[in-house]
């Protein structure tokens, strides 16, 4: 094209530049792209009732027959049965489920947890309720490498199901799961597995997938409808697009609600130029590492430490600068002198 700018005189100026290129945030290493074959959990289907803790009027109550919600419509009615702290994470979670886009669960990663799925000699994807709860045995008992230990025949001779009448599969899949499926089943791994955290009042088996009952919507009869959801769960102002939300979307499809009652945001611990602090730049010349309380209490001592965290509003971005600790110090020593005499 050049040339033949240059041979009609039509070429005005030419010039060099470079390209900026896309960096990873976290390894600030250049990012490859490729297109891929990717799983996504839909967002905009229909589905039935969402939580059994608040059920919708009934055709009775109402006289009508009941609009069927999308998957998203009910996340955003479950949102409003949550307590919020401070009250602005309502809108923030909001917004999130309301403008995000189906959700892409998997990832082309060399670590991880599988993605349970084969492939028949078509190239058609073969992902089956049984055979993940067949998968989740397997991975109890061996652990999740040996999903990539093993190859897709004796993995498909362990996890085909007995009345399996579909294609035969010919190799598996080497996706891993986006890793706020691990974070953000936590409501099922945690909550509803140790009796302790009243689980058991909910009736859900003990073990992981393997149960042929569908989750309970209903609780035993004696038992409380909210037995297992947390009481709190507590997080980072950025955890509205990740582990609030993750965890609310996927124990509302597996539960049937919430899997909090209240919500509670934090603040960052920022620098004194309101920058977070953050583990990609300690050992780096720009923090001294590791940013611990160890660290601190070793230069301060214990009770300077817990004065400046009592000072604090966790509602906001916490600032840690020396001087900031310094005069919690100097206000600490005058405390103190005053209660010596």
């Amino acid at each position: 094209m050049l040339h033949e700018l240059r041979v009609r005189h039509s070429l005005l100026h030419q010039e060099n530049y470079h390209h900026s290129y896309p960096h990873c945030w976290r390894s600030k290493t250049p990012i490859i792209f490729r297109a891929m074959d990717q799983w996504f959990i839909k967002i905009d289907h229909v589905v039935g009732q969402a939580s059994s803790l608040s059920a919708p009027p009934t055709p009775k109550e109402t006289g009508k027959m009941p609009v069927p919600l999308t998957f998203r419509a009910r996340a955003l009615a479950e949102i409003d049965r949550v307590q919020w702290i401070p009250d602005w994470g309502v809108n923030r979670i909001k917004s999130a489920v309301q403008s995000r886009p189906d959700w892409c669960i998997s990832r082309q990663r060399t670590w991880g947890v599988p993605l349970p799925a084969f492939y028949d000699a078509k190239g058609e994807p073969i992902l089956d309720a049984q055979i993940v709860r067949n998968a989740a045995d397997l991975i109890e008992k061996h652990g999740s490498n040996v999903w990539f230990e093993k190859s897709a025949g004796e993995l498909w001779s362990l996890l085909k199901p007995k009345d399996w009448k579909g294609a035969a599969a010919v190799a598996k899949s080497n996706d891993t799961l986006d890793v706020w499926i691990d974070s953000g089943s936590s409501s099922r791994a945690v909550l509803m597995r140790r009796a302790e955290l009243r689980h058991s009042a909910f009736g859900v088996p003990p073990s992981g997938g393997s149960s042929d009952k569908p989750a309970p919507t209903e609780p035993p009869e004696g038992g409380t409808p909210n037995a297992w959801p947390a009481d709190v769960y507590l997080e980072g102002s950025d955890q509205h697009r990740g582990w609030f939300q993750s965890s609310l979307l996927l124990s509302l499809a597996g539960n049937g609600a919430a899997p909090y009652k209240t919500v509670l945001t934090h603040g960052f611990m920022v620098d004194a130029d309101r920058e977070k602090i953050s583990k990609s730049k300690q050992g780096q010349g720009v923090y001294e590492k590791p940013q611990t309380s160890e660290a601190y209490i070793k230069k301060w001592g214990a009770d300077i430490v817990r004065l400046w965290v009592s000072s604090q509003d966790f509602r906001n971005d916490v600032i840690v600068s020396e001087e900031r600790i310094t005069k919690v110090a100097e206000t600490y020593r005058g405390i103190r002198n005053a209660l010596c005499y």
